[in-house]
């Protein structure tokens, strides 16, 4: 049997083609299949933690089977399935994978996602061979990750790599990049992504986005002198006031978010 149908009957996931532009890369998917994942994301919160390992397991495949080639599926996929499945499990089912697409640049990067809290040196090597195309933007998010950290840990590449993915996907709400600037990125982005934001979540109505509200807010303190954090309250003040009026989220962070916008609000930095 060759390796495209041993991943096929090892892993019960169709090989597929592979053709989604780096506006869908940078928008975290198709629109539709993000309401997909937004649902599936409320069901995991919702079960116990006896269950969740199932619920994991059973959702990822059901989604994976539907979209075998949306490189955001997969991602969102390892990301749920780290907590329920040995990491020598998630590298092996990515790199069969990987070798039954040959030359294919999503399972490339994908593998490298798999190994990066492994096998960091490995992750380089193959990201760093990765050729250009679509994917450009994860191949820097994904090096971003891994200098950011552990025994490769170099910082000023960490924000050269990040400042290439905020170039390449300035209005991105990806969570992972948003978490990681308001960390460790440069100034100039984290003060131009702040503005970025705003003006793309001031008009944004949906739930699971407007949860970004908070690296706004985080990356706004950040970039302005202490002397206009005053103003700076005012504004998130506004912010959560608006927030307010909107419909109620199930998603157990929407209070958290409402919570954290309040003690800005109040003056806790």
């Amino acid at each position: 049997m060759n390796v495209r149908l041993l991943a096929i009957a090892i892993l019960g996931i169709p090989v597929a083609g592979w053709a989604q532009s780096t506006d869908l890369i940078c928008a975290e998917s198709d629109p539709a299949i993000r309401l997909e994942l937004q649902a599936a994301d409320d069901k995991i919160l919702q079960v116990d933690d006896a269950a969740r390992d199932s619920t994991v397991e059973i959702l990822a495949k059901e989604l994976i089977d539907r979209y075998p080639d949306d490189f955001i599926v997969h991602i969102r996929y390892q990301q749920w399935i780290r907590g329920t499945m040995r990491p020598a499990a998630l590298i092996e089912r990515y790199q069969l994978l990987a070798a039954a697409h040959p030359g294919n640049p999503m399972f490339a990067v994908l593998y490298a996602q798999a190994l990066r809290g492994t096998n960091a040196p490995q992750a380089i090597e193959l990201l760093k061979s990765v050729a250009a195309g679509p994917l450009d933007p994860w191949v820097h998010l994904t090096l971003a990750e891994i200098y950011s950290s552990g025994k490769s840990t170099d910082l000023p590449e960490a924000r050269t790599q990040l400042d290439a993915w905020f170039g390449a996907c300035p209005t991105t709400l990806n969570w992972n990049a948003l978490s990681s600037l308001a960390r460790y990125g440069s100034p100039a982005t984290v003060a131009k992504e702040a503005a970025v934001l705003r003006a793309k979540l001031k008009n944004e109505t949906a739930p699971d986005l407007l949860l970004s509200w908070r690296f706004v807010w985080d990356m706004e303190f950040k970039a302005r002198p202490v002397a206009e954090h005053a103003a700076l309250r005012q504004q998130v003040a506004l912010d959560v006031a608006r927030l307010e009026k909107m419909p109620a989220s199930r998603d157990n962070r929407w209070p958290e978010l409402l919570a954290t916008g309040r003690k800005l609000a109040g003056g806790q930095e």
